[in-house]
């Protein structure tokens, strides 16, 4: 059996713009876009509110979705 540790990356990017700028949320959802392809969609995304995560999902769902990862 394999521990946790073994098997969990927290990903904190240090290069992410302020929420309040701009370019925010397509910097979030390019990083997640990344993420997801690269870990086939293995891994849990926590969001600090509703509305961020329906705008990511809305953005991300039909890339992930083309490449057979949602």
């Amino acid at each position: 059996m394999t521990e946790h540790h073994e098997q969990t990356l927290l990903y904190l990017p240090n290069d992410v713009p302020e929420p309040n700028m701009p370019q925010y949320q397509r910097h979030l959802d390019d990083a997640l876009i990344q993420l997801a392809t690269t870990l086939e969609g293995q891994m849990v995304v926590l969001f600090t509110s509703h509305a961020a995560l329906r705008s990511s999902y809305g953005a991300i769902k039909p890339i992930l979705e083309a490449r057979d990862i949602l």
